[in-house]
């Protein structure tokens, strides 16, 4: 299945579906890099798609797609947001909303192949490694990165071509 068939088949958000990048905000895209070998393949952003159907929920940012070389379409879930110790609770009740609108209303994009839940930090990670918010955030399978790079999945050697973990 690819991401954009995932997208349209998801009613709340099939006319918020946007080719390569286009779905996230000018001043995030310097935030999200793939491999070389990658392809995008779409994105959603979900906080402006959903807006108006949850007001007062605290929303996930972007859906991205991409496809790595040989594989089919995958999805991460990026959040931009301030990272410190301070922001910690409002990320993880985010990703908790996103968890459960997956689960109840995105089926298809929830059965996509996933790369993770990514919290790419805005100026920096202020959140101490230790720390019990890190721990937190670990258990929630969030991973915090000053730079989300995609089609580097966990258990690689980090290299200066692809490198998603915390600064």
């Amino acid at each position: 299945m690819t991401f954009e068939f995932a997208v349209r088949a998801t009613p709340e958000i099939e006319q918020h579906f946007q080719a390569g990048l286009k779905g996230v905000k000018g001043e995030h895209r310097a935030k999200l890099a793939k491999r070389s070998s990658c392809r995008w393949q779409g994105s959603v952003n979900l906080d402006d798609g959903l807006l108006n159907r949850y007001p007062a929920e605290s929303r996930w940012d972007y859906a991205i797609g991409f496809r790595p070389a040989h594989k089919h379409d995958q999805v991460a879930f990026v959040e931009i947001h301030p990272a410190s110790t301070g922001h910690v609770q409002a990320v993880l009740k985010k990703k908790a909303w996103l968890v459960s609108w997956l689960a109840n209303k995105a089926p298809r994009l929830n059965a996509m192949p996933r790369e993770g839940f990514f919290w790419a930090s805005t100026d920096g990670v202020h959140i101490q490694d230790g720390s019990p918010q890190k721990r937190l955030l670990a258990q929630s399978g969030i991973r915090v990165v000053p730079r989300v790079k995609l089609g580097c999945p966990l258990g690689i050697k980090p290299s200066r071509t692809c490198r998603n973990t915390a600064a």
